[in-house]
């Protein structure tokens, strides 16, 4: 039922945009759907789960989205299908470390069951933070942006060039820190 709606949704948005290759992203969305536990070797029991996840959940349904709205790339539009990717990576991932011991009964290879309790736990963390990093930095470049941008001469340069400084030992900081949360 739920392919069925999606795929009478996705064609109706086709037919309103005109854009026909949407239908082979559709399809393609479809069977890796499928795939994730159907099929003779689904792919979510060889490891490959959190990936795929990653990529239909996170890029390909949020770069799409904005896409079949605007008919156009948007560079933030990639960042937003990180984000989403990495919060439904996590989901995934979490669900498998509590499935951990029940996996490896039934002999499905997660990547969790795969890598163990622990490394998948730095992982699961990696995913929860990082939504928050690439928000802050984003936003962090906006004001150094405008400045860089908006500047006319040399010496209107100099906020841009602190501002940028600052950044750079900000997410140094940031950066070590989180280095030394997955070491500690």
């Amino acid at each position: 039922i739920s392919f069925g709606l999606a795929a009478t949704v996705g064609l109706i948005i086709t037919l309103i945009t005109q854009q026909w290759w949407f239908i082979a992203v559709g399809f393609v969305c479809i069977i890796a759907a499928w795939f994730y536990t159907g099929g003779k070797k689904p792919y979510g029991y060889s490891g490959l789960g959190e990936v795929v996840v990653f990529i239909f959940f996170g890029l390909v349904a949020t770069i799409g989205t904005d896409y079949i709205q605007v008919l156009d790339l948007n560079p933030l539009a990639l960042i937003a299908g990180c984000i989403a990717g990495c919060f439904a990576t996590a989901v995934l991932l979490i669900n498998n470390i509590r499935d951990i011991e029940t996996d490896r009964i039934a002999n499905k290879k997660t990547l969790a069951s795969r890598i163990g309790r622990k490394a998948s736990l730095v992982l699961f963390d990696l995913l929860i933070l990082l939504p928050f990093g690439i928000v802050v930095i984003v936003w962090s470049l906006v004001p150094i942006l405008i400045v860089a941008n908006t500047a006319k001469t040399p010496k209107d340069l100099i906020l841009a060039l602190q501002l940028t400084s600052y950044l750079s030992l900000a997410f140094a900081i940031i950066f070590s820190w989180g280095l030394f949360q997955i070491t500690f």
